[in-house]
């Protein structure tokens, strides 16, 4: 089931995503939830940019091609682990929507191969 019910910030994430790239990675999504720039969102802002410059989001393409929808936005199967993740978060808690939090932790506590030459070494070299 790739069903998600989506906060109406989150529903914004997703339709500035749709706008910006054909298929949504992991990284796309991690850099759209960035820029959103309030709640959960703004204090991620503001730890990476005290840790690196902002020029990370140019290493955003990968080659992934298998996708599903989402908010009617094309995910590549990395992404779909990461809202598989977000929704057992939501689930957790007891709630009834995704939400920019619950895609945060999945996407930050996710061992993707993707962190590994991206996030870990450009954005978050702690």
């Amino acid at each position: 089931m790739n069903e998600f019910v989506l906060t109406d910030r989150m529903k914004v994430v997703m339709e500035r995503l749709h706008r910006r790239t054909e298929v949504v990675t992991p990284m796309f999504l991690f850099h759209e939830i960035y820029q959103e720039g309030t709640g959960i969102c703004a204090e991620v802002k503001w730890l990476i940019d005290g840790h690196v410059n902002t020029d990370w989001s140019k290493h955003l393409i990968d080659n992934e091609r298998e996708v599903w929808r989402v908010e009617g936005v094309l995910i590549d199967s990395p992404t779909l682990a990461i809202f598989e993740e977000a929704r057992s978060h939501m689930q957790r808690y007891g709630q009834l929507q995704v939400q920019e939090g619950h895609v945060i932790s999945a996407l930050l506590g996710e061992p993707i191969e993707f962190y590994e030459k991206t996030c870990k070494a450009k954005v978050i070299p702690l």
